[in-house]
């Protein structure tokens, strides 16, 4: 019989944490165990019906989720966090540091395991004595890559060109300072494609008016075919544990400008350029230099960053499934 795994999220329609589960739903990961996704506010009628021997959490902990972690203790099974969200750039938006790592430790400690996105967050983790070394994990998230590994790559670079930017409209995504570096800066010879939906659209659709080289776009789940239509890709993000668009954007063989922050700093060998996070000058002096560079530079970039995850999908399949059975 295959072992039981309940995934919890905090929504079933959001988010690439729902497309990372369903590409392991997809994968031969369903030939060794059993999967089931509920949402946080079904944790305890989930976990009754399915009586799981794994719980991975992919919620945020917070303190209102931890009597929900306590109701697990004592059962038959064994709790695992995916932290896909605390790290030291989110860090510097709390009111108080003292206060988040209580809540962290209370709730790692709670866990049989801990899961780290990428190898920042782990050295913030273990920095700040949030979590055991014996208990903590790096697995950084991979989706499905074989779609976009099969776009062509950009086959001309003419000018303005167009950069793609997508993901969550909210703070994090720093999709705000893009475009008041555009405001700044009008002459950049670019257009960029932004793609998505959030608390903050009506923020960003106020921030784009007047910008004739910008248009905003809808939310899609048509990753591969954004990328297609995109020269380059832009990640401006505040915080990032991971950044899933960083693999995407590397697989479709698409330069990239990301800011230099937690796991999207570990993500950049030679595929294009790092910012500062939160700096208009600084992102503006990269989109110059994106324009600026030749043919066979940004090709280069492209090509660099897909080679680097041809097999990241593949490679992510095998350490999670040899994860969880070691987790049993």
């Amino acid at each position: 019989m295959k072992p039981k795994v309940l995934h919890i999220v905090t929504d079933l329609n959001l988010g690439g944490i729902n497309t990372l589960i369903q590409n392991w739903q997809q994968s031969s990961l369903i030939t060794e165990f059993n999967f089931l996704v509920a949402e946080i506010t079904q944790l305890e009628t989930a976990f009754n019906l399915f009586r799981p021997q794994l719980v991975l959490l992919h919620s945020a902990c917070s303190r209102q989720i931890l009597p929900k972690l306590l109701g697990l203790i004592g059962q038959q099974t064994k709790l695992i966090i995916v932290d896909h969200h605390y790290c030291s750039g989110f860090e510097k938006t709390v009111s108080s540091k003292f206060r988040l790592h209580l809540m962290l430790r209370l709730s790692y400690r709670l866990a049989y395991r801990v899961v780290a996105v990428s190898q920042g967050q782990s050295q913030w983790m273990l920095r700040n004595d949030l979590v055991a070394p014996e208990k903590l994990h790096i697995l950084p998230p991979i989706p499905n890559l074989r779609p976009l590994l099969n776009i062509l790559p950009v086959k001309s670079w003419t000018l303005p060109l167009n950069v793609g930017a997508y993901g969550r409209f909210a703070e994090q995504k720093g999709f705000d300072i893009l475009l008041r570096t555009l405001q700044k800066y009008p002459e950049l010879n670019i257009t960029i494609n932004l793609v998505g939906d959030g608390p903050d659209a009506g923020q960003l659709h106020g921030l784009a008016e007047g910008l004739r080289n910008v248009e905003i776009s809808p939310a899609t789940t048509d990753i591969p075919g954004l990328m297609a239509s995109c020269q380059a890709i832009v990640i401006p993000s505040r915080w990032e544990p991971w950044g899933l668009a960083c693999v995407e954007a590397k697989a479709a063989a698409r330069p990239v400008i990301v800011s230099d922050v937690d796991g999207l700093s570990e993500q950049m060998n030679g595929c294009g350029i790092l910012v500062q996070p939160d700096n208009i000058e600084s992102l503006a002096a990269a989109l110059q230099s994106l324009t600026k560079q030749s043919p066979s530079q940004l090709a280069q970039w492209g090509n660099q960053g897909r080679a680097s995850v041809t097999n990241a999908w593949e490679n992510h399949i095998k350490a999670f499934s040899t994860f969880l059975w070691d987790s049993l």
